[in-house]
């Protein structure tokens, strides 16, 4: 039976069945005006109806198909109908009324609900999976509300569960308890069948299935609870049980639940975050002694879930644990960024991961000590206000007795050095990065740790690159590649990892068109949605592609992809996810500040910033490239005011890339050129006239079509017309206007703000007609545009 806001072509034709040979014609029931059917179940049916006193409203009125004096159909309606008067909950709807019709059929008035089934709903409105969790626990609160009643519903479906939007939050209502049966009721009624109300194949318990209705409690719906969140995640449902009974009455471990239900789910199931495997593993056991003891249960594990504190259904094991500790008590180490968090718990993780893992007790025993050693050298107390120290702190301890203590043992010291790597690379600090994934790559043995062998490699390869070792970062790529290819399906997700990190080689010689097709291939061989092994490589794929879009001045192919990229974070909520945000946000204040919309870029790069700074401390690579941009959003929309304020940013951030990556790196010949500008409109015109000769001296770092290959020449050209320099400003503004032209177009408005400075020198020359020829054209070229 469902209930909904559906249109007349919807409606099931009513057909006279047995027992309902005088509804034709039956236009009223009590104080209600059947309206329409709305739809039929086992016991009855059910019709829109209009209340016209004491008060009016619509209302959905249910009529059993058996007389009262039919016996048990009477019994059962006087029993479901006060177990539904005792229930008053915000997901359930509400009876209002009951009574018996002249002919003997019981009916009872209840809440109409205006909305959809539970699977459709989260269908239309792309409810994200936090969006449906939500939804779900508000669910798992009503049924606990009617087992605290005495209620098993016995039919949870999405038919059943249906969901209204208000002020853009869905809200969800239980329905049609008609094959419910109270707990309290059942008692002496061991013999009786329940076939004749027994629930929906496909959501029912094996219990229910199998047996009697005195073998039903309310783990019952409880499982069928959990085939509706199996649906609201995945969108299918898994097999039943091969043995329809009960379970063997042997106590299964979580592991076991997991793999019996992962034996009987479609491939989506392996595509959850592992903890929901878990939760559902345990709501869909085939003994329900293993299942969550109540709905209320179900619901906590699922906050618990979201609130990212330890879930009750995964295995408690010491690195599980650990990592929860660190996430749920980040704020308490208020000082300490949330990278410093995942990452330094990801190293201890890890290791702990490792000491699980090894089955000999003088390994695990060697790596327990070695781990309680790094964990001593932290304590949140101490890190108050000084994040780095601490981490740095705690790397150096890590790095130095990773050396002494795993002396004798290669393979874990491999592991460990690549996890000290990576934190290393992670915090932007290349060089103790570099030489700890080097030692992990000449301890790793290939062919037992081919995944440590990848993933060294490849970060390795990712250091290159940053410190403009492309060369060298390529050969190792593309050997790589070879190797996770030969592995088959297992290397799958290191052979397209290493594909992007191929793109970015070319992107690094300025071959755009050759990178955006490698992404785009990259994403063409991922599935949709994409499988959990493939999820960072397809966001941070999709924000690479956004990034050289955004490059060749293709804004609205950038933006979607920005926006994918975005939505792929909110649909996984994983924290790995979370780490690519501000970058995504930093390119979209890129874009905008290309399309000339300061002011939203401006917003925009401040949500960067703080992003940014909440994952990476304020000294980060990413932190500092936001940081310029946003002083460039703030400067271009004009005036003194916006000038002044703009400066901070410049000077920091110039200050930064220098110390960090010397002067002949990109980022920092950037910071010279933008400093440069500021500096000029300030008035400061030598500093500004050195800083840009500077970057002019270093422009061959960037490939021969990137963009600053236009703008050095801009910004050197009006430095020196402002120092005077006449000659050398009208040469350097030609060569701007000619090269922005070939790199970004004709009427890119930076190549046009070139053409007027031009038009100033030839006013200066008295040459009224040159400079009114410039202008013009720039004025036709900037309406064009």
């Amino acid at each position: 039976m469902t209930q909904g806001n559906r249109g007349d072509d919807d409606l099931t034709v009513f057909d006279g069945a047995a027992g309902f040979g005088r509804s034709k014609t039956r236009k009223t029931i009590g104080h209600y005006h059947l309206v329409r059917l709305l739809g039929k179940g086992g016991m009855g049916d059910v019709w829109l109806a209009e209340q016209r006193h004491p008060v009016q409203r619509e209302v959905a009125l249910k009529l059993v198909g058996q007389r009262r004096h039919e016996g048990a159909a009477s019994a059962l309606f006087e029993i479901e109908r006060q177990m539904l008067a005792r229930m008053h909950h915000p997901a359930i709807a509400q009876v209002f009324d009951a009574g018996t019709t002249e002919d003997g059929h019981p009916w009872f008035a209840m809440e109409w609900v205006r909305g959809e089934p539970i699977v459709e709903h989260v269908q239309r409105y792309h409810l994200s999976r936090f969006e449906r969790l939500e939804l779900f626990i508000k669910v798992c609160a009503g049924i606990q509300h009617a087992h605290q009643q005495g209620v098993i519903h016995r039919d949870i479906k999405p038919a059943n569960i249906l969901v209204d939007r208000i002020d853009g939050t869905s809200w969800p209502k239980i329905i049609d308890f008609g094959v419910a049966a109270g707990i309290v009721e059942q008692a002496g009624q061991e013999g009786s069948d329940s076939s004749s109300r027994a629930g929906t194949r496909g959501y029912m318990s094996p219990e229910l299935l199998a047996g009697p209705a005195s073998r039903v409690d309310t783990r019952t719906d409880v499982y069928s609870l959990g085939v509706l969140l199996f649906e609201l995640l995945t969108g299918a449902r898994p097999d039943q049980p091969a043995d329809g009974g009960t379970g063997s009455g042997g106590r299964a471990t979580a592991t076991d639940l997991l793999q019996d239900l992962s034996a009987r789910s479609p491939a989506s199931f392996q595509n959850l975050p592992r903890e929901l495997r878990f939760v559902l593993a345990r709501a869909l056991a085939v003994d329900r002694s293993c299942r969550y003891e109540s709905a209320a249960a179900l619901g906590n594990d699922l906050r618990r879930y979201l609130n990212k504190d330890v879930v009750e259904a995964v295995p408690g094991t010491r690195a599980y644990r650990m990592r929860k500790f660190l996430v749920r008590h980040a704020l308490a180490v208020s000082s300490l960024s949330l990278v410093f968090i995942a990452l330094a718990g990801g190293l201890i993780i890890a290791v702990y991961g490792l000491v699980e893992a090894r089955a000999q007790a003088a390994r695990a025993e060697q790596m327990a000590m070695f781990t309680g050693n790094m964990l001593s050298s932290i304590d949140p107390r101490a890190a108050e206000g000084q994040p780095t120290p601490v981490l740095d702190r705690l790397l150096a301890d890590a790095a130095e007795r990773v050396g002494m203590e795993l002396s004798g043992q290669p393979q874990l010291r491999a592991e460990i050095e690549r996890i000290i790597g990576k934190v290393y690379s992670s915090l932007g600090q290349t060089t103790p990065a570099r030489k700890h994934l080097e030692t992990a790559l000449t301890l790793v043995d290939r062919r037992r740790q081919p995944g440590v062998y990848l993933d060294a490699g490849a970060e390795l390869s990712s250091v290159d690159f940053r410190t403009g070792q492309v060369e060298r970062a390529r050969e190792r790529v593309e050997e790589l590649q070879s190797y996770a290819a030969s592995l088959g399906r297992e290397g799958r997700a290191d052979v397209l990892n290493l594909e992007t990190m191929l793109g970015d080689a070319v992107l690094q010689h300025g071959d755009y068109e050759g990178a955006i097709a490698i992404y785009q291939g990259v994403l063409d061989a991922i599935e949709e949605p994409p499988p959990e092994s493939l999820r960072l490589i397809h966001i941070g794929t999709l924000s690479q592609l956004a990034q050289v879009l955004t490059a060749v001045f293709e804004h609205e192919k950038a933006d979607e992809h920005i926006g994918l990229a975005l939505k792929a974070i909110d649909d996984w909520g994983d924290p790995a996810g979370r780490a690519r945000i501000s970058g995504l946000l930093n390119s979209r204040g890129i874009l905008l500040m290309q399309q000339q919309r300061y002011e939203e870029a401006e917003a925009v790069l401040h949500q960067a910033v703080e992003e940014a700074q909440k994952l990476f401390g304020d000294d980060h690579p990413e932190v500092v490239t936001a940081l310029g941009n946003l002083g460039s959003a703030i400067r271009q929309q004009g005036g003194r005011e916006k000038l002044e304020a703009s400066i901070p940013y410049y000077e920091r951030v110039h200050q930064m890339t220098h110390e960090r990556y010397g002067a002949d790196s990109t980022r920092s010949i950037g910071t010279s050129y933008n400093l440069g500008n500021a500096y000029r409109e300030l008035g400061r015109i030598d500093e500004a006239l050195a800083l840009h000769q500077n970057a002019f001296e270093r422009r061959d770092a960037f490939p021969e079509n990137h963009i600053f290959h236009g703008l050095v020449f801009l910004g050197l050209g009006q430095t020196e017309l402002a120092a005077g320099e006449i000659e050398a400003a009208r040469s350097h503004l030609q060569t701007a206007v000619e090269r922005l032209g070939e790199i970004a177009g004709e009427s890119f408005y930076r190549r046009l703000e070139a053409m007027e400075e031009l038009a100033v020198i030839a006013e200066m020359d008295n040459d009224e007609k040159r400079a009114a020829a410039l202008r013009s054209e720039a004025d036709a070229l900037r309406a064009e545009n």
